[in-house]
């Protein structure tokens, strides 16, 4: 871990939710916090870190663009301390307003920031590349919003003091390092935060045609160089901590790793427990990846000439000591572990989710400017939303 700008060492009123009909007792320590991509790798992986720590103060705000689809009702079905919020970080005005409607007390606590990397983005573009914007509207939202912890998911960029001045010439890599100089000087003094910076995932590597190409392009690159990988469930253990402990991680940014291995080494572990090499395709189609895609060429190059950071894994290790290794991903969490197998077959394991039965007591909001994910509307309610809905185009196109 490193100290990033202010010295840290590294290592009961009554209140009614919007849209909830129920009463709750605030005891001045609630925690809402908003979690973007709740539905992804990383987002998904923190809202199951926040659910491990059994702290009853935090309220999940789960954002995601699509309320209704079914990752977004499977994630509320964990647990009634998941809100689901109705958001688009491109309006991140209004997802911070859909946020507080949803939340316990009105307020957000808490807030991880991770966002979809923008394609086919030139470096010289990168400062108003749509992630940028969005991560740096995340950070203006908190600040706007009394936000007291920020935790932002990066990108390792060769360590945890080269990261801060070294953009890299990967389009995506170079929009988080705006977005991370932007957090610390906006930030600091007025709102706790944290950064995490990972290196490549272990779970890109699927059993699918993206996940082949991807794999066989970084093979042909990195030839024999040896590459930190890690979980998405370990990033979401260190957001959690985070935000569990804040003195603790306040002005930190933290290189994540769970295993450091050559391609080789990967694919004899991968080989040594599903029976068969890491799935990739022709070197051909790799090596024309890299050529036609600015993006995935780029990436290839920096992993070759300069490459991730590995942190000290020994010290990761005694903070979370059940960090993956690439065995324990391979075995837990991968699409060849056999829960993750009978998951998708739909068939039962004892490690099965229990879902709590949850209940629709929330009431409607006080105008249909936002209809709650977690309120079931009558047809009159949603007719006269959908009336306004079209009534606000109709306006903005004649406008």
């Amino acid at each position: 871990m490193s100290s990033t700008g202010n010295d840290k060492s590294s290592t009961g009123n009554q209140q009614s939710s919007s849209g909830n009909q129920q009463q709750q007792t605030s005891s001045g320590n609630d925690k809402p916090i908003m979690v973007t991509g709740a539905t992804g790798k990383q987002g998904g992986a923190v809202v199951d870190a926040l659910l491990a720590l059994n702290d009853p103060t935090i309220t999940i705000l789960a954002v995601t663009r699509n309320p209704e689809s079914e990752a977004s009702q499977k994630l509320m079905a964990k647990s009634k301390q998941i809100r689901l919020i109705r958001g688009d970080l491109n309006n991140t005005s209004l997802t911070y307003e859909n946020a507080k409607f949803e939340s316990p007390n009105g307020k957000i606590w808490g807030v991880f920031s991770v966002q979809t990397m923008s394609m086919g983005v030139k470096v010289e573009d990168t400062e108003t590349a749509e992630e940028t914007k969005q991560g740096m509207g995340l950070i203006d939202g908190a600040l706007a919003n009394d936000v007291k912890m920020f935790v932002y998911t990066s990108v390792d960029r060769g360590g945890a003091e080269k990261s801060w001045d070294n953009p890299t010439s990967v389009p995506h890599f170079r929009t988080k390092y705006l977005i991370e100089r932007y957090l610390r000087s906006e930030a600091t003094g007025r709102m706790n935060w944290t950064i995490l910076r990972p290196v490549i995932f272990m779970d890109n590597i699927e059993n699918n045609l993206p996940s082949k190409i991807v794999m066989t392009a970084i093979k042909s690159s990195i030839g024999n160089k040896s590459m930190p990988w890690i979980a998405t469930k370990d990033i979401g253990f260190f957001a959690a901590q985070a935000f569990a402990d804040t003195d603790k991680y306040n002005g930190v940014a933290i290189s994540l790793a769970g295993d450091e291995l050559t391609f080789d080494q990967l694919n004899e572990k991968f080989k040594n427990f599903t029976g068969h090499d890491v799935p990739t395709t022709f070197s051909f189609v790799g090596s024309a990846l890299n050529w036609l895609s600015n993006e995935m060429g780029q990436m290839c190059n920096w992993f070759r000439d300069e490459g991730y950071f590995t942190p000290n894994l020994p010290e990761l290790r005694s903070i979370d000591p059940h960090l993956l290794d690439f065995d324990t991903w391979l075995r837990q969490d991968s699409d060849w572990s056999p829960q993750v197998m009978a998951a998708k077959d739909g068939t039962t394991t004892t490690t099965d989710v229990v879902v709590e039965e949850r209940t629709t007591t929330d009431a409607p909001p006080k105008s249909m400017d936002y209809v709650s994910p977690n309120y079931q509307y009558t047809d009159e309610q949603k007719q006269i939303y959908e009336q306004g809905q079209q009534a606000a185009v109709d306006q903005h196109q004649s406008g």
